[in-house]
């Protein structure tokens, strides 16, 4: 269930020149776990829903497996867009580039 919610980059802020810049780093397996629980709870969060918090955490969770408009694939689909977008800057820290 958690590895539909992994992710293999992330942006981070490298000051270049008095400019901070946004950069896609490779993510070890350690933060890419963070990351996606970071994400579930931030979608338990979002959900104003009258249940319980382990309700709300169970639906999230068979939204992930079902792959039906979950906030924490949302969350996910953000970050690569993004790091995607920002290729450009990858540049600043060559030796981290990968190719997405």
């Amino acid at each position: 269930m958690i590895q539909k919610l992994l992710t293999y980059v992330e942006l981070r802020k490298v000051k270049r020149r008095r400019k901070y810049f946004n950069i896609p780093f490779p993510v070890n397996e350690n933060r890419q776990v963070y990351l996606a629980l970071s994400w579930l709870f931030l979608a338990v969060k979002k959900n104003s829903s009258k249940k319980s918090l382990s309700e709300k955490f169970v639906e999230e969770i068979l939204k992930v497996i079902r792959l039906k408009n979950s906030v924490a694939i949302n969350e996910k689909v953000k970050m690569i867009e993004a790091a995607n977008a920002n290729i450009s800057n990858a540049h600043f820290r060559w030796k981290f580039l990968i190719i997405l």
